[in-house]
């Protein structure tokens, strides 16, 4: 495989304008950095949680397409392959992502090689097996689902062995477990450690990936189609009980989870970005209104003196 085009992206040199509406206002949040993939033009909005300040940086075009949004160390992170053929996609490991080479046939794509890599470019896993064909479109905590004629099969690059995919669609995936739909996205199909929850909101259906679970695994936060239109919900991924947030989302409903699993990160109409707290249901919107539809978010540990001491 050809060296990956890393894209490290730094909070260092000089800065592109800061988002309309931003400003050094302390928001009381963690101190951490809630990193942003707007798209258009393709660049990051880098929002310091404790002191309100907002940096950008442009990206080249394409990367948000090729590679999800990664996080090393205290870094935001992104790739973009560096010749046609590659898929990236995020590991259920944290800090790691997989790179696939991909051949595309008439009928089907096939998978030439792969590896596991860390942020940093380092590689932590190469399989010996070869996997199924068919086109990579997530990955699971014990392998990489793979679509094939409307077919999901998930692939262990461990033991070469290929299993049914737990439903139609992939909506979040951890180390702790995985949830998945049926075809139109009306029922979910939680499979955590030790325990299967099903959910099936009246009226609604979910929207398909972009899910994300909290660090302990005990929430699941994922944008539901409601009859107001989009929203966010919460599930108790133990009762498989759904909370609706007073959140109006925006585009697919990009979420990030806080490193604690305090507070949940939402996009959210009239291009504002949302941090609910569930212990208590508080929700505040962050002192920033962004140029552009978010695509991707993550959270980051901050490197501001300010947010250490927060």
């Amino acid at each position: 495989m050809r060296r990956l085009a890393l894209i490290s992206i730094l909070l260092t040199g000089a800065a592109l304008p800061a988002e309309a509406g931003s400003g050094a206002a302390r928001t009381g949040l963690p101190g951490e950095r809630l990193v942003l993939g707007l798209h258009p033009p393709e660049r990051i909005a880098v929002l310091d949680l404790a002191t309100g300040a907002v940096e950008q940086r442009p990206l080249p075009g394409g990367t948000l397409c090729h590679g999800p949004l990664m996080a090393g160390g205290r870094r935001p992170l992104s790739v973009r392959p560096a010749a046609p053929g590659t898929q990236y996609l995020r590991s259920a490991r944290p800090g790691a992502f997989w790179a696939l080479r991909l051949r595309f046939g008439r009928v089907r794509a096939t998978t030439t090689r792969v590896r596991e890599l860390a942020a940093d470019g380092r590689t932590l896993f190469r399989p010996r097996r070869r996997p199924p064909p068919g086109y990579p479109e997530a990955a699971v905590r014990d392998g990489i689902v793979f679509e094939d004629h409307g077919r999901r099969r998930v692939w262990n690059p461990h033991s070469g062995s290929v299993r049914r995919a737990g439903g139609d669609w992939l909506v979040a995936a951890s180390m702790d477990g995985s949830v998945w739909c049926d075809g139109p996205c009306r029922r979910l199909r939680i499979h955590m450690t030790g325990r299967a929850v099903a959910l099936a909101p009246p009226g609604s259906s979910f929207l398909r990936g972009g899910g994300r679970l909290s660090p302990d695994g005990s929430l699941l936060a994922v944008a539901l189609q409601a009859r107001a239109g989009v929203r966010i919900a919460l599930v108790d991924t133990a009762r498989g009980s759904l909370d609706l947030l007073r959140i109006p989302a925006a585009g697919r409903g990009a979420l990030a989870w806080s490193t604690t699993g305090e507070w949940l990160y939402a996009a959210a109409t009239g291009r504002r970005v949302a941090a609910h707290r569930p212990r208590d249901g508080t929700t505040v919107m962050l002192p920033l209104r962004l140029r552009g539809e978010v695509l991707d978010m993550l959270v980051t540990r901050s490197t501001s003196p300010r947010s250490a001491g927060s």
